[in-house]
């Protein structure tokens, strides 16, 4: 949908510094946006003529504005630029536009309390660590107040092994695994060169370019694929071995 720079027909929907002419899907969008109190974002801002277009025709080498960001018209304040990044590397003969936006979240009311961290407790076969763990604590008891009732000396000695437990071992992370992170080795070189073979095309466009990107494209995805694949496999045979050993911590 091109929706053209026509401000002064369309004043609720388009700022004052569109680019090209309307088409018929662009006129569409319009009448939508004008129905529901909509803005498009890309047509406020005075940008340079490069950071208004996002996609160019293959024969006329022409560029238009074709990828949008639309928000309601009563948040138009929020939104600080809308442009597009013809660096961004997104696979597409399209270039990414972005908005910069001030936002101001909601304040979060917790309506219980958050429990203590959890201790990592992988740490404990250590066994340098946890002799220093057994020290520390013997330490930290030997200087717990005597008399009291139960309890009371329950809540102590519960407080002094959690606290030098995560001195000593640390807090626990939630360790997400990723198969593109653990190939970041691999993967990163190649999505780099596809980078700037795409970057090389963008500013010279011809056959020869053309030809170049779609070799480096071609490279990234049989890499991806043959690394997810390995990644996957892996992960099956090591499922696989735990539940042989009946290592459920795994």
């Amino acid at each position: 949908a091109r929706v053209g720079a026509d401000h002064d027909f369309w004043p609720s929907c388009l700022g004052k510094f569109g680019v090209g002419e309307m088409n018929e899907n662009g006129q569409r969008l319009l009448e939508l946006c004008s129905y529901h109190d909509l803005s498009i974002t890309n047509s406020f801002f005075q940008t340079k003529p490069q950071h208004k277009v996002s996609w160019r025709h293959p024969r006329s080498m022409h560029w238009h504005q074709l990828d949008l960001i639309i928000i309601r018209r009563s948040a138009l304040k929020c939104v600080l630029l809308t442009r597009t990044f013809h660096s961004a590397d997104c696979d597409s003969d399209h270039s990414l536009v972005c908005s910069k936006m001030r936002l101001q979240p909601k304040k979060i009311h917790r309506s219980r309390q958050e429990g203590k961290p959890r201790i990592d407790v992988s740490k404990t076969a250590h066994p340098d660590k946890a002799e220093k763990f057994t020290q520390e604590l013997s330490e930290v008891l030997n200087c717990m107040p005597p008399g009291g009732c139960a309890k009371e000396r329950w809540g102590h000695i519960r407080d002094a092994v959690h606290s030098t437990a995560m001195k000593v071992f640390g807090n626990k992370r939630n360790m997400n695994n990723d198969w593109f992170e653990a190939n970041s080795a691999i993967l990163t070189p190649a999505i780099e060169e596809r980078r700037a073979v795409h970057l090389e095309y963008k500013r010279s466009p011809s056959q020869r370019t053309l030809q170049e990107y779609r070799f480096a494209r071609s490279k990234v995805q049989r890499l991806a694929r043959q690394c997810a694949n390995d990644y996957w496999l892996q992960l099956c045979r090591s499922i696989q071995l735990s539940a042989d050993t009946g290592n459920i911590r795994e």
